[in-house]
């Protein structure tokens, strides 16, 4: 497959990720949010594409296309499912309502619960459905682009942000990704192309969107459904959408119900409802029985006033979620918990079916809770700036003259396409031969201090970026690499160097050994 235009359309994702999207696309001709997972390489698999392509061919829809809405809307799972308890259930691969079943299942003369539950079957449906409303929509069938409000359609996506979001940011972002066979032979016949300004205008339309309130690396779409809080917030909630992130974003704007946080697969936050607030998002008075007899004093209680919840794009029966929207909810909690006084602990940060346990399992027996509480406590627990802490900017108005300042070349470009980033935005340079980034700062004394930086992550990041420490006699006292594509939302380390007193510096070198990379130049931290 083409790997220009098929990281280009992946780092659309979420939001979004951050993504982890995520969170939004990278900035150079290659962007991706984070690393491939194993759970991400699933869609390179031939899983299905037999079922994919015969439907296609029957129903003039294209294969490779339906096959990436099943990815995107239930990982090609099958139980039923619904969020929440004012959503009715939808069924199969393809997340199809009941009426959708029914009117499948008279037009292929077959019994409902076979369209529910054969996966052949519901594939004939859903191709079934797509053909239909291509037909009332009057679209090109030829062209890839003209299917993405079809697709939306009969996903059941109302509010126009979260189709534009189901489309360019998930739909065609998977296709691009690869989904077996069927999409190889798209992209080789170059059907692929059109998108390219589809998921563009994607892009834009994201970086316009208001930073979320409340946690700095998130995004604010702002639900409807909220209502005032009495007293402060005890517990956190993981919930999982049953779904994909637009349709969780879909249902908070358009229903009655809501949540907090929507976390994408790549790790991209959307904020819904001020903390200070209470959304709708649990369906349970609070009862100590079922978090091993604690906070016993809330029984009685309804658990929305009492919590923060956080939704994520997925299913509880799903086998494995992937690692960047599990790093960027561990951040999410680390941050709310932090906000409010709530202890990290499993009784509270619990689960919506620890709650609700008899009609919820969410977010499932395969959400890593080991593995994540670990995380919320390494984000919890990063080295608080001390007072005598220097914070070097790469923007010289939010400096402290006396002691910082940074000589961006004017070749680094300016961005906020990524985030979280420190300040007001960053600056970025392919790696080539060109002018370095430098960051100095001011010490009264000599003395080993600790060098941190802080970048926003994507996929297009530069692995070993070289980092080179220099005294203020104009010695190199130390050098290091950095991973740019790790460490979202938090001071990494460099090292530990021994500077003089008066004006040291620290240069972010341009060059490196991985070509047609980024570098990225936003924050250092000196302490």
């Amino acid at each position: 497959m083409n790997r220009t235009f098929v990281l280009a359309v992946v780092g659309l994702v979420g939001c979004g990720v951050d993504s982890t999207i995520a969170s939004r696309g990278g900035d150079g001709a290659e962007p991706i949010e984070g690393a491939r997972d194993a759970e991400w390489a699933l869609r390179t698999k031939e899983d299905f594409d037999a079922e994919f392509a015969a439907a296609g061919r029957e129903f003039d829809v294209p294969a490779a296309v339906l096959k990436a809405a099943a990815w995107v809307q239930t990982r090609y799972a099958v139980e039923a499912s619904a969020p929440h308890e004012d959503a009715a259930p939808r069924y199969g691969m393809l997340a199809l309502s009941a009426e959708q079943c029914a009117q499948a299942a008279t037009a292929l003369g077959v019994s409902v619960e076979r369209v529910q539950q054969d996966t052949a079957t519901t594939v004939r449906a859903a191709a079934w459905l797509w053909s239909e409303r291509a037909r009332a929509l009057g679209i090109e069938r030829t062209s890839l682009g003209a299917w993405g409000p079809v697709a939306a359609d009969v996903a059941g996506l109302t509010h126009y942000d979260a189709r534009k979001e189901y489309v360019h940011g998930e739909l065609f972002a998977a296709l691009a990704q690869g989904m077996g066979r069927i999409a190889a032979e798209l992209e080789a016949s170059g059907a692929l192309e059109p998108l390219r300004g589809q998921t563009q205008a994607h892009a834009e339309l994201k970086q316009s969107l208001t930073a979320a309130p409340d946690y700095p690396g998130g995004i604010w779409r702002e639900s409807p459904n909220s209502f005032s809080r009495s007293g402060s917030p005890k517990l956190v909630i993981i919930h999982t959408c049953e779904g994909s992130y637009s349709s969780c974003v879909n249902t908070f704007l358009s229903s009655v119900v809501s949540a907090h946080y929507v976390v994408s697969t790549t790790g991209e936050v959307t904020q819904m409802v001020r903390e200070s607030r209470t959304g709708q998002h649990i369906s349970a008075t609070y009862d100590c029985k079922n978090n091993s007899q604690q906070l016993c004093e809330l029984n009685g209680r309804g658990s929305n006033g009492l919590t923060i919840g956080i939704e994520h794009a997925g299913s509880a029966s799903q086998s494995s979620f992937p690692s960047a929207q599990v790093s960027s909810s561990a951040k999410v909690v680390c941050s709310v918990t932090k906000r409010w006084g709530i202890p990290r602990d499993r009784y509270h940060v619990v689960g919506h079916g620890q709650l609700q346990p008899w009609n919820r399992v969410d977010p499932g027996r395969n959400w890593p809770w080991t593995s994540y509480m670990q995380q919320i406590a390494a984000a919890c627990s990063s080295t608080p700036t001390s007072t005598t802490a220097i914070t070097i900017d790469n923007d010289n108005a939010n400096n402290d003259a006396t002691k910082a300042r940074a000589e961006i070349p004017s070749d680094w470009l300016s961005s906020t396409n990524i985030k979280p980033y420190h300040g007001g935005g960053y600056r970025y340079a392919r790696t080539a031969s060109g002018a370095d980034a430098t960051f100095w700062f001011h010490v009264s004394a000599a003395g080993q201090k600790t060098v941190e930086g802080f970048w926003p992550v994507a996929g297009d990041r530069h692995t070993a970026a070289r980092v080179i420490a220099i005294n203020a006699s104009g010695s190199v006292v130390g050098e290091a690499t950095v991973n740019q594509r790790a460490g979202a939302g938090t001071w990494n380390p460099v090292g530990r160097f021994a500077f003089t007193a008066g004006w040291n510096r620290v240069i972010l070198k341009r060059g490196g050994a991985t070509p047609d990379t980024i570098v990225v130049a936003d924050a250092l931290r000196v302490r």
